[in-house]
């Protein structure tokens, strides 16, 4: 057999023999026989199929990156991604912005990419155009929620002609729908339903109560300073101890009036619990301070001892003077009361006293012996009158005697008060105003024996006071 030599192709060997051709096939005979494989259509091209006339276009389904026929066939298109755009499958892919499959204004609408990504592409062209609700599907659905009832409206649901007053429930600033609804409820909807709140009720009348036709004298209940309808309600007169005076006014005369205390530098013992209770007089108002001390420190310079609760008090009486205004008439203050052979409490005139005007009001300013309270009207006397000379000196800060709202006592007929609980350490304690026991500073538990306590007790004194006993 004669052997001829032959030219050599990449991949093959090419051997031309006498009795015919022999070719080695670089991919185990699919090459001869046509098969489109891994092999075959790998980018080198084993096969020599490039240049052929043949489209070998069915190499794109075999890899992701075959060899370019494009000589043989129309030029080779990677898919983007993997196949769905030629599938028109919907997915972030094929949805993304850029849009890679080139559905933008190709005459199908792909409004399907909406609901696939926060950004999909724009198929305004061939879809209507589109809007994104900012409330993922909240505004669409006409709901009432945080997000479609912020006050930047991104629903639109102002001057939709829907009335969103729904949404004044949800949130402190809500969307103002007044255009669909009216004003806003500045009360959280308590104005249009005519309730009576801490809100609706306020003295600056945010729901316009006052004047219009209806008395809402239900708000006089509400808080110590609510709106004044007395358009619609006539004047209004709250009286709960009944004794001809109204009890804002009671309040005003007890904060007006109130004692200013001058205790020494280092007193100890000064905590307390302080109510009042006032009254008229003949030509004048009395007013009543149960100071309510917690303790009675004793003396320590006469080895006096300290006991239970300290039931000292002052009585104010004021006066009205002729351009209606009111001043200070006389002053009684306690300084062992009832103890006999020590006893100096007694009555004080005006003049007798120094005062503080520093919050607008008159307080008597009153010396306080250290650590058992007998009160003077002056350092000098606090300094003479106590158990022993030199306890006053060294005064140290003033303090404005505490009023609180809910601490007017009233009387022995009408009661505001009687029993005064406060709680220490989760225990309830107990001390009476009106109650003949003594007063033990809130010290003694319920039901136990009030041993160690003030001899006192603020009935009996309370008592003198109105009796014109003191």
């Amino acid at each position: 057999m004669k052997l001829f030599a032959a030219s050599f192709v990449p991949g093959f060997v090419l051997l031309l023999l006498s009795s015919g051709c022999v070719v080695t096939d670089p991919c185990g005979d699919e090459c001869r026989l046509g098969i489109r494989s891994a092999c075959t259509c790998a980018p080198d091209d084993p096969c020599n199929w490039r240049f052929n006339g043949v489209c070998d276009d069915q190499c794109l389904a075999i890899g992701a990156n075959p060899f370019d026929d494009a000589a043989d066939c129309t030029p080779v298109i990677v898919e983007p991604c993997g196949g769905a755009c030629n599938a028109r499958a919907y997915n972030a892919c094929t949805c993304a912005p850029d849009d890679p499959c080139g559905y933008r204004n190709d005459g199908v609408c792909d409004d399907a990419c909406y609901a696939i990504g926060a950004n999909p592409l724009d198929d305004a062209i061939d879809c209507p155009p589109v809007i994104v609700d900012p409330c993922n599907g909240e505004c669409s659905a006409k709901a009432i929620t945080l997000c479609t009832c912020a006050p930047e409206d991104p629903c639109g649901y102002i001057g939709d002609g829907i009335c969103d007053d729904a949404c004044y429930a949800l949130a402190v600033n809500p969307l103002d729908d007044a255009v669909d609804c009216g004003p806003v409820d500045p009360c959280g909807g308590e104005c249009s339903v005519r309730a009576y709140s801490a809100c609706t009720c306020a003295p600056d009348d945010p729901c316009g109560f006052v004047g219009d036709g209806v008395c809402d004298d239900a708000c006089y209940a509400i808080g110590s300073n609510p709106i004044d309808d007395v358009a619609d309600c006539g004047p209004v007169f709250i009286d709960d101890d009944g004794d001809g005076i109204e009890d804002l006014e009671e309040l005003w005369f007890a904060e007006t009036f109130a004692p200013t205390l001058a205790f020494a530098v280092d007193e100890a013992w000064a905590d307390r619990y302080p109510s009042w209770a006032v009254e008229p007089t003949t030509g004048g108002i009395s007013i009543f301070y149960a100071l309510s001390y917690y303790d009675d420190g004793g003396e320590d310079a006469t080895g006096e001892t300290g006991f239970y609760g300290d039931p000292e008090f002052v009585v104010v009486e004021v006066v009205q003077l002729p351009d209606e205004s009111w001043d200070v008439d006389q002053v009684f203050l306690s300084a062992y009361y009832g103890e006999v052979d020590f006893d100096v409490s007694g009555w004080y005139p005006a003049e007798a006293f120094a005062y503080d005007t520093s919050d607008g009001g008159i307080h008597p300013i009153v010396y306080a012996v250290s650590q058992d309270h007998a009160m003077f009207p002056t350092l000098a006397d606090c300094d003479a009158g106590g158990w022993a000379p030199g306890l006053c000196d060294d005064q140290g800060a003033l303090e404005v005697l505490e009023i609180y709202e809910d601490g007017n006592l009233g009387n022995p007929i009408n009661p505001l008060w009687d029993e005064v609980v406060l709680t220490f350490d989760n225990i309830d304690y107990s001390e009476f105003y009106f109650t003949p026991v003594p007063f033990c500073g809130w010290w003694v538990e319920p039901g136990a024996p009030r041993d160690g306590c003030a001899l006192n007790d603020y009935a009996t004194l309370i008592g003198d006071w109105l009796a014109g006993a003191l």
